[in-house]
């Protein structure tokens, strides 16, 4: 079986941990949609921080490691 580098998971492949995390993302991208920008981002006041993927992983994995 030929793995690709750049493939996206199964979500059934994914850890118990990785699930979580992957949950928090979606969650999170939700919570902060823009409408203005169409997609995720940190508003604070008139500025707007566009959540990239890494972003939004690494916030998830914070917060999953304190639950």
């Amino acid at each position: 079986m030929k793995v690709v580098a750049n493939a996206i998971p199964k979500e059934s492949n994914l850890s118990e941990g990785r699930s979580k995390i992957a949950t928090s993302v979606i969650l999170i991208s939700q919570r902060h949609y823009c409408a203005e920008h169409e997609r995720s981002c940190y508003v604070n006041g008139s500025n707007h921080l566009h959540l990239t993927p890494q972003h939004l992983s690494t916030w998830a994995a914070s917060l999953v490691s304190f639950v």
